[in-house]
Parts: structure tokens; sequence; C-alpha cells
């Protein structure tokens, strides 16, 4: 059985796409709060009261958005390119797993083979 952090973690949730992975946060937490809301940037601000005769504050914060893509173009071919949202390196992502837009359709990430390309003396 996957547990709250398994379920989060397979949310889709790429930077300035946060809202699956916001609907479960409210759906698991919102019971225990006070109050609930959501900024104009999508952030949680959620607050839960202590007991009286307690001076002192907690804060927790947490992301959550994750590094993903954007794609940027689509070649008469049907090859997607893409960017990187957030801190990925480019040398890791060939043969990823991918999961694209809100219908979730599965890719896998591909690369033209070093002696096909023009830049580094292929033909």
């Amino acid at each position: 059985m996957i547990g709250m952090i398994g379920i989060l973690s397979s949310a889709f949730g790429v930077s300035g796409c946060e809202d699956e992975v916001r609907d479960l946060i409210l759906k698991d937490i919102q019971s225990h709060c006070d109050t609930v809301e959501t900024d104009s940037m999508g952030n949680l601000i959620c607050l839960k009261k202590g007991t009286k005769g307690f001076d002192k504050k907690l804060m927790l914060t947490a992301h959550m958005d994750e590094v993903g893509f954007i794609i940027s173009d689509i070649t008469k071919d049907g090859y997607l390119r893409f960017m990187a949202v957030g801190g990925i390196d480019p040398r890791i992502v060939v043969g990823k797993r991918v999961v694209i837009g809100i219908n979730k359709i599965p890719g896998v990430i591909g690369d033209k083979p070093p002696h096909f390309d023009t830049d580094s003396g292929g033909k």
C-alpha cells in the first residue's frame, strides 16, 4: 500500500503546475487546520492555533513543485523539443521516462546518436 509520501511524490507538480500536489495536500490537511488559504502565487497557507500559555510559534515550510520540462517545439515529424524547468543535468535525461501534460501521456527522452550530430563532426 502506498503512503502519503508516495502519493505526493507521484503527483504531477512541475513548477507552475502544482495544482495536483496542492489538491492532495489540501485534502489531507484541511481538517487539521483552523484556516487554509491559497495566495496569488498558489502557495498554501495553513494555520493551526496552539494552546494558550505558549508564547513560541512554529512555522513549517516546504516546496510543492518539482523540476521538469516545458515543450518548446513540435517538429514536423512529431518529435517534442523541450527545455528544463529547474535544475536538471541534461547528461542524465536520455532514456528517462516522462509524462506529458495533464493527460499524462507516457514518453521516453531520446537523442540523436553522436555520429548523426553535425555539431560534433558527424554527417
